[in-house]
């Protein structure tokens, strides 16, 4: 493969890292994780699912940030332009609860690829005992949401999961599985699939430390 072609393909995946959460369909998982890469004190991690081709991630990495200040940027779709890699545009299409909203978002893609669009529910969890704050996701197929200049992602799930430490900082572990749709080559989707979720990942780290 051409340089530019690799350039061009390793773009591909820079919508996956999106951490919205819904009520939809929970899928069964099937394999054991496999750490594929520790990177910017980040580690990575994949394995194959029995519902798709396209292989399930998991990050973990700590963060020097108090809790409350990560919740807020995740549940405020106006920071998304300062660390999700690939934003284009999004709104709240209806606040449900303080806890649960349906969103909107268009993911840019690169020429000549069609960008993306993604309606998802977003629920988030506290335990009062551990202290650990889940923000779940998940894709909502609705058909009036369809763009003929986009393609819409209606098969996602995910989930950001927040874990005060005793030391004061916060462990993440970030979930993603999502098929991007429009026909990309799976290979290159499963080969590719942590690079863009990863550049997320260190800046919305970067942008809590402060």
């Amino acid at each position: 493969m051409k340089k530019a072609n690799l350039r061009f393909y390793n773009l591909l995946l820079f919508a996956l890292i999106f951490s919205f959460s819904g009520d939809g369909e929970r899928l069964v998982n099937e394999g054991s994780w496999k750490l594929k890469i520790v990177k910017e004190d980040v580690s990575i991690y994949t394995r194959n699912v029995d519902y798709s081709r396209i292989k399930e991630l998991k990050m973990i990495t700590i963060v020097k940030s108090d809790i409350n200040t990560i919740i807020n940027v995740l549940d405020d779709i106006n920071t998304y332009p300062e660390w999700m890699y690939g934003f284009r545009r999004g709104r709240n299409v209806e606040v449900i609860s303080p806890d649960k909203k349906i969103t909107y978002t268009v993911i840019n893609f690169p020429d000549p690829l069609d960008d993306r669009n993604l309606l998802s529910q977003t629920t988030i969890t506290r335990d009062t005992v551990s202290g650990i704050v889940t923000f779940e996701s998940s894709a909502i197929k609705d058909k009036s949401y369809r763009n003929e200049d986009m393609v819409m992602i209606t098969k996602m799930n995910s989930s950001w999961v927040l874990k005060p430490q005793a030391d004061g900082t916060v462990e993440i572990e970030s979930y993603l599985f999502c098929d991007p749709a429009g026909n990309l080559p799976t290979f290159l989707v499963n080969r590719l699939l942590y690079r863009s979720p990863l550049k997320t990942v260190l800046r919305l780290r970067k942008l809590v430390e402060g």
